[in-house]
């Protein structure tokens, strides 16, 4: 009665995180082999999306397959791309660090607000899921380090009650939302880092 073609990889990722002399280690193993991960972060191709064409994400990919790098990062202050360009990761080993777009800024806790969220991870977990080259979710871009490291509760003259209202609902949506909502997409629970840059001092 119906059919749908699916071009999908298999290939087994893991983010490893160990304890060193430094602080704590991160790198991806992918197949059970370390990878050195070299990359660059991408933002939109232009500002009016329909401008983009195949061939300007066949560009991109060409630049950075000749750069040597192994994975872009989509940024969360931008959109989630069109499926050609994670067609284009697929087919040259391109990996993919996937942020939800969720960028500089706290945001509300309410439960509307967080069921638009879980449509939104519902939505385009979905959509990208069967990408060979979707290494990582990443739930927002600097979210955390804004609030703790960049005096966004002074700059705004947040009271203590305000201060731990916002940082509940970021728990709320960060830390348990969006990661349970993958996980109940995904048959295995795929790789998810909650905000960017997040690893300490």
């Amino acid at each position: 009665m119906d059919e749908r073609k699916l071009r999908i990889g298999i290939r087994d990722i893991k983010l490893i995180e160990k304890p060193d002399d430094k602080g704590v280690g991160f790198y991806f193993e992918l197949n059970g082999i370390p990878v050195y991960i070299k990359g660059a972060n991408t933002i939109p191709l232009h500002s009016f999306l329909p401008n983009v064409t195949k061939k300007d994400y066949q560009k991109l990919i060409d630049e950075a397959v000749f750069a040597n790098m192994n994975m872009l990062r989509v940024w969360g202050g931008g959109i989630y791309e069109d499926d050609e360009f994670y067609n284009l990761c697929d087919e040259n080993g391109i990996l993919v660090w996937q942020d939800f777009a969720f960028a500089c800024t706290m945001y509300p806790g309410d439960e509307t607000f967080l069921d638009n969220v879980k449509h939104e991870v519902i939505d385009n977990a979905k959509r990208l899921q069967n990408h060979a080259s979707l290494a990582i979710w990443c739930g927002n871009n600097e979210n955390d380090e804004g609030w703790h490291n960049w005096g966004w509760q002074k700059q705004f003259n947040y009271s203590k009650q305000d201060s731990t209202k916002i940082w509940n609902d970021y728990v709320k949506a960060f830390r348990e939302l969006i990661p349970q909502t993958l996980a109940e997409v995904y048959p295995e629970k795929p790789l998810y880092w909650q905000s960017s840059p997040k690893n300490g001092w």
